[in-house]
């Protein structure tokens, strides 16, 4: 469908009011009269017709919106591309070795003793309830992303210091550092984002401190959940449902999710909901 805040248009051609309308049962998006040479038509393409729009191909004008973006991210990443091969054929700034190296350095201190124990809370309790059992799998899945970091990271340094022969993975990895961009090997097991690196970073550890802090609480729900934190959102709002299900005694196929926005903040907020969860971190696209 369209993305939300479009609204239709009329249809392109030559402004005669009929465009984008069915004639025989196909669609005559742009009628053109008929011309005498071939010539001709390349000079009234060039000269006279608009260019090309989604509408031309009875899609939505907004479909562009995406091609348009898509195209920009594909410039901008060769551009970048060519300015890393100005710099060291120049010899001005870092190599890309140099800033790989002191990113992944960064990276291994600050991840490398990183693991959530989930154990803990399995220790503690008989048997886990909805909320811990999303919880627990967000920490397997954290884990797994985290000791993939380090591993590549690792197998890299060793790599820039000669341990290792340099192979196509670490080459692939060096270039994604010095570029800023997540590398591909971490988004094929990460959660889905659009950030360069460094902020990918930040975020990363904010997803890392909330389910920290619910394996450090022995697996309690917490006052208010980030649910943009999660590898699977979805799986939280089922885990709420289950948990109503079980509550009312309601079969779960005839619950459905309801939201409510609180004119409270975060700090207000003293306990847990009685009724579902309070959630933090939805934003509205398109309003």
């Amino acid at each position: 469908g369209a993305p939300v805040g479009g609204s239709g248009g009329d249809g392109g051609g030559d402004g005669d009011g009929d465009s984008d309308q069915p004639a025989g049962g196909r669609y005559a998006s742009f009628k053109v009269s008929a011309l005498p040479t071939h010539e001709k038509y390349v000079e009234l393409i060039d000269h006279s017709l608009p260019g090309e729009t989604p509408l031309a191909f009875g899609l939505h004008q907004n479909a562009e919106i995406g091609f348009r973006t898509s195209t920009n991210k594909q410039m901008f990443k060769m551009l970048r591309s060519l300015h890393r091969s100005d710099d060291e054929e120049e010899g001005d700034g870092l190599s890309a070795q140099h800033v790989a190296e002191a990113m992944l350095q960064d990276m291994l201190e600050t991840y490398r003793d990183v693991r959530l124990d989930a154990g803990i809370v399995l220790d503690a309790v008989e048997q886990m309830d909805p909320f811990q059992n999303h919880f627990w799998q967000e920490c397997q899945r954290m884990n797994s992303l985290v000791a993939e970091m380090v591993r590549s990271l690792s197998e890299l340094e060793l790599g820039f210091k000669g341990d290792l022969t340099m192979t196509d993975e670490m080459e692939r990895l060096m270039d994604a550092l010095y570029a800023d961009v997540v590398p591909e090997a971490w988004v094929q097991i990460s959660y889905p984002t659009q950030r360069p690196l460094g902020s990918w970073l930040a975020d990363l550890q904010r997803r890392i401190a909330q389910l920290q802090e619910w394996v450090s609480d022995s697996g309690a729900t917490p006052h208010i959940t980030w649910i943009s934190g999660f590898f699977n959102p979805n799986a939280f709002l089922t885990a709420v449902l289950q948990t109503s299900a079980r509550a009312s005694n309601v079969e779960l196929d005839k619950l459905v999710i309801s939201t409510e926005a609180l004119k409270r903040h975060e700090a207000d907020i003293e306990g847990p909901s009685r009724d579902g969860a309070f959630v933090s971190g939805l934003y509205l696209e398109g309003a």
